[in-house]
């Protein structure tokens, strides 16, 4: 009997030991998943991709027959279909926060129509004075403001991204290629067209549309972000030197002058006389000779070879001047 008892014993221990043994390949592997599943983040527009806010004075037939999702002071506010089945969508795949060009307090009653439980779930929420006031009108519109997302403001913020967060596994979405205009090249996808109310039958966040399969391949994509949009244009193409309305936009880009003209210099090619300008010391003041030369002659003011490199940085605002013009006064 004591033996038997023994043998149990020893078996029970034995068992035991067995079930505490780590297998240590299979922590590591674990670990790797893990760490090689960590989740991009996708930035948001609201207006034009989530939703559609429509003046209350505003009398198309088209949206009398339809109510909106909800309503503050002057506006109405109609959210996309499909779009909390689409939110859902992201948040399982993606760390996501709404970056909105519009004001605080729309952003926050849109958000809390459109959310409705989820808005806990976002890493952040954006609006209008996070963006970046370029001073100009956009194209479509003379009377609204152009505003630009710069993601850099994103990425050096050390509550939110905390080194985390960085060109490489960041992707913004608009319907504004221009918002974008101040981002490294393939850091965001431009949708084709802007949410209006009256798209009652719109699926563009639906399941199986392009975006769900275009953002639930890149969910799943070992190349960084940048990467996988050179190989995987979506959308509408983003604002560059080859843009039909690249003139106006070169003037939008608050960028030194240096790092402007480099762009410029690869399409007009190198003018003759801009370094001899610049060196004249004779006649005009340098400030003056400058400002009276064209965009297109001072192309090539980042390869210019001038020794003086205080002279040039004094004139830098002459420069900007040029490529930037200040806004005629508001009537």
């Amino acid at each position: 009997m004591k033996e038997k008892l023994i043998v149990r014993e020893t078996e029970t221990k034995e068992t035991e030991e067995k079930n505490n043994v780590v297998d240590f390949g299979d922590l590591l592997e674990k670990l790797n998943l893990g760490q090689q599943r960590k989740k991009k983040l996708i930035v948001l527009a609201l207006g034009g991709l989530l939703c559609h806010r429509v003046y209350r004075r505003d009398k198309s037939s088209a949206l009398k027959s339809r109510r909106p999702d909800t309503s503050y002071g002057n506006f109405f506010v109609y959210k996309r279909p499909y779009c909390e089945e689409f939110m859902k969508f992201c948040l399982e795949r993606f760390e996501v926060g709404i970056w909105s060009s519009a004001r605080e307090w729309y952003m926050n009653n849109a958000l809390d129509c459109i959310m409705k439980g989820l808005r806990g779930k976002l890493l952040f929420a954006w609006d209008q004075n996070q963006c970046t006031d370029s001073g100009f009108r956009t194209l479509e519109n003379k009377e609204k403001p152009l505003f630009l997302k710069d993601l850099k403001k994103l990425w050096q913020n050390k509550y939110l991204s905390k080194g985390v967060f960085s060109s490489s596994n960041t992707l913004l979405i608009d319907d504004k290629p221009y918002k974008a205009l101040l981002n490294p090249s393939n850091t965001a996808i431009f949708i084709d067209h802007e949410y209006k109310a009256v798209d009652v039958d719109d699926v563009a966040l639906g399941p199986n549309s392009e975006l769900r399969v275009y953002l639930d391949e890149l969910s799943k994509a070992e190349d960084d972000i940048p990467g996988y949009v050179e190989k995987h244009p979506f959308g509408q193409p983003a604002i560059t030197p080859n843009h039909p309305d690249w003139d106006f936009y070169s003037k939008v880009l608050p960028e030194p002058a240096g790092a402007m003209a480099k762009t410029r210099s690869k399409i007009h090619g190198k003018p003759k006389t801009t370094t001899k300008i610049l060196k004249k010391k004779g006649g005009k003041s340098k400030r003056d000779t400058i400002q009276s030369i064209s965009i297109d002659q001072i192309s090539e003011i980042d390869a210019l070879e001038v020794s003086d490199e205080e002279a040039l940085a004094e004139d830098v605002p002459a420069l900007r001047d040029v490529f930037q013009p200040p806004l005629s006064p508001k009537s």
